[in-house]
């Protein structure tokens, strides 16, 4: 699998095309005040690439809390969800992209894989070869996709903009951001984030060493620049499209944007829809929340949003009366998207219906449905592993109690909780505070 992500964004100072690709910078950083082109550069990005990667290559979040700018990418069949506009969901779809940068995580080690192109070219793109082969040959239905590897594709998420969002939800939106954008970029998950305001509490020193590559566009604060650049130089920007570029280095580059319309995104965007139209695309419902400031995070902690897909009993009985499991396998069976399969998927086996992955074998099909199991006799099971190993770890409890690695990071919660397991420490293993017994 080939993802395209460089994008011809401006010229230097002396006329070359200034072309970025955002699998080589990780993350991107785009500040600057109202009206100076940060929304060209945004566009640009994202049209070029929609136009130049297909959607089982590339996925799209797009959050725009500012509600004007990225509405017109809405029916794009890269979007997983629909343009997120409400700060309560744009919070509760980094959530999910934390746990997604997990399973992803989990898959790679599972397949002794670094990262997502070692995984791209080592494991799915020998499997797709053999597959081929065997369809040549007629040994394999061409429609019989189970046993390949899921694709996992490239993602990247947009904040337009930052410093917006932060005013609804700082600590929950801030907190999670810092969990996932260190490890994204290993398993082709980027994040491209704008803001007009920049300050310690927007731009602060762990986003800050997150997120390396950056654009400066015009700003009035010196201290602005210099948290952004390191210099002053992006107060002397004077006309809207005049950029400063930071490539992760100290290395700067002064540069004129593109012009890039925003009828040309919507053209672009347009064309995209019409050439895949026809096909199955991912989609995840993120539902609305419930009233309450908290309940978002409350429904999110309570797995709720895969509890309401109503193809879990039809995905159940699926796998279970075929006696095989795989996220293709669901996906060409029950004809939804591949993002939707992967999530039934997870809930297949946070609910014991289907083993963990294991490399490149086939899941284990068990059949029982451990989501009517009461949690406290999943908890006294998890209790009495914890202690009587003296281990205690997520994936440690998911391996050895076979359940959903969500479900054993809720289980870790209540483990601490009840005073069996200590804190979480950075540079240390948690330890078990209650002796055997």
């Amino acid at each position: 699998m080939k993802t395209n992500l460089k994008v011809n964004i401006a010229k230097d100072e002396y006329g070359h095309d200034l072309v970025i690709d955002i699998g080589v910078l990780k993350n991107l950083f785009i500040a600057g005040m109202s009206g100076s082109g940060k929304s060209t550069i945004l566009h640009n990005i994202i049209s070029t690439l929609i136009a130049n990667n297909n959607p089982n290559e590339l996925k799209l979040i797009l959050i725009d809390p500012k509600r004007i700018e990225l509405s017109v990418y809405t029916s794009v069949p890269h979007l997983l969800t629909p343009t997120i506009i409400d700060p309560k969901k744009a919070v509760l779809v980094l959530k999910w992209s934390a746990k997604e940068i997990g399973r992803r995580l989990d898959t790679l080690k599972n397949n002794n894989c670094k990262d997502i192109n070692a995984y791209h070219r080592d494991v799915l793109g020998h499997a797709i070869e053999k597959f081929n082969k065997r369809v040549k040959s007629d040994e394999e239905d061409h429609f019989s996709t189970s046993t390949l590897p899921e694709t996992m594709p490239n993602m990247v998420i947009v904040i337009d903009d930052l410093s917006n969002l932060l005013q609804t939800y700082p600590k929950e939106t801030i907190s999670t951001i810092l969990q996932v954008i260190e490890l994204g970029h290993s398993v082709g998950v980027y994040f491209i984030f704008t803001s007009t305001r920049v300050g310690q509490k927007i731009f602060g020193k762990e986003l800050q060493s997150a997120m390396g590559a950056r654009i400066a566009l015009q700003m009035s604060a010196t201290a602005d620049s210099r948290l952004v650049m390191g210099t002053t130089d992006a107060c002397q920007l004077h006309d809207p499209g005049d950029m400063l570029f930071r490539d992760g280095k100290k290395y700067i580059v002064r540069g004129q944007v593109n012009m890039f319309t925003y009828e040309e995104a919507q053209s672009i965007a347009k064309t995209v829809y019409d050439q895949y139209k026809d096909e199955i695309t991912d989609s995840i419902n993120f539902g609305s929340p419930t009233a309450g400031a908290s309940a978002v995070f409350d429904a999110l902690n309570r797995e709720s949003l895969e509890d309401n897909d109503d193809m879990y009993e039809p995905a159940k009985e699926f796998v279970v009366s075929r006696g095989k499991a795989s996220t293709s396998f669901i996906q060409r069976g029950l004809g939804i998207g591949y993002s939707r399969a992967a999530k039934l998927m997870d809930l297949l086996e946070d609910r014991g219906v289907i083993g963990p992955a294991n490399g490149s074998e086939p899941r284990k099909v068990m059949g029982q449905d451990t989501a009517d199991q009461d949690d406290n006799e999943i908890y006294e099971k998890v209790r009495k592993l914890v202690i009587s190993s003296g281990q205690v770890s997520s994936s440690f409890i998911h391996d050895k109690i076979g359940i959903g690695y969500s479900r054993a990071v809720l289980m870790m919660a209540k483990l601490e909780r009840e005073g069996v397991i200590g804190p979480a420490s950075s540079n240390k293993p948690r330890k078990v505070l209650v002796a055997k017994e």
